[in-house]
């Protein structure tokens, strides 16, 4: 069953309260399907890790780099 509101406000609300997810979480919460939700995280600007294949994503705008532009979530490294 689909969220009420814009999906792009959904996914917001979830990195609210989780900075990382990966995108079969995603899929779950939002009941989309993966190639939306990528759409979705596309248009608000995001980031997959380089460690983990690229399993876990998290929005641009909640980065906080090193200075050698890198930055670690429990051990998922964007």
């Amino acid at each position: 069953m689909q969220q009420q509101g814009a999906p792009r406000e959904q996914l917001q609300k979830l990195f609210a309260q989780r900075q990382c997810w990966t995108i079969e979480e995603l899929v779950r919460r939002l009941d989309y399907s993966a190639i939306s939700v990528r759409r979705f995280l596309k248009g608000i600007g995001y980031f997959s890790s380089f460690t983990h294949n690229s399993k876990w994503y998290t929005l641009s705008t909640i980065q906080l780099f090193d200075k050698y532009g890198l930055c670690f979530f429990d051990n998922s490294g964007f």
